[in-house]
């Protein structure tokens, strides 16, 4: 009963992860804001290299292509995930 506790707190884990991952970029920077200033409030000393750094590979169409793959691919082990947990909250019993 132990190890399907802690399969299952893993599980969940990774799929919190998965889910922030697929949230738009709007709800994700505040959220991101939030933890780190609960974690350790510091200062940022990174230095901008360009001002518009972001535009630049916003624009780019193989920045986009690949944006695209890595989201497919981020569904897939979100589904796969998902399935995971459902298969050890039913102690293995096969999903219908």
């Amino acid at each position: 009963m132990s190890k399907k506790i802690v399969v299952l707190c893993l599980l969940l884990i990774i799929e919190l992860a998965l889910v922030f991952l697929v949230l738009p970029d709007r709800w994700t920077a505040p959220i991101s804001q939030a933890v780190n200033r609960l974690i350790a409030p510091t200062y940022d000393y990174s230095r901008i290299t360009h001002p518009d750094l972001q535009g630049e590979l916003d624009r780019s169409p193989e920045v986009r292509i690949l944006e695209r793959v890595l989201f497919g691919i981020v569904l897939l082990l979100l589904i796969a995930n998902t399935y995971g947990i459902v298969r050890v909250w039913r102690g293995g019993r096969p999903v219908p």
